[in-house]
């Protein structure tokens, strides 16, 4: 599932749905909100309407600030995509 930071969600006011979902990673194992997100993009892609989870996504030391995770639920409606890890660049196809 995409994922929200938690204080990108407080800053742009998205609406807590009052559900909480199981999430785990690597450092730990809980329960999130869950926000409803009408208007998104990535670049210039407009996505669907949905809901994300929120996480606090704070950097490790020294590590860049991330706004968001895109998971499967909305990579997966591109059908394939391609990632070029050397130039830090994700590709999906047109609509």
């Amino acid at each position: 599932m995409s994922v929200v930071d938690d204080d990108i969600a407080n800053r742009v006011g998205l609406d807590r749905t009052g559900e909480r979902r199981s999430v785990s990673g690597i450092l730990s194992t809980g329960e999130v909100p869950v926000v409803e997100v009408t208007h998104w993009e990535v670049g210039d892609l407009r996505l669907a309407p949905g809901e994300l989870t929120v996480i606090d996504l704070s950097p490790p030391r020294g590590g860049e600030t991330m706004q968001g995770l895109l998971g499967s639920d909305v990579l997966s409606d591109f059908g394939s995509i391609t990632i070029d890890y050397d130039e830090g660049v994700l590709e999906i196809p047109a609509p």
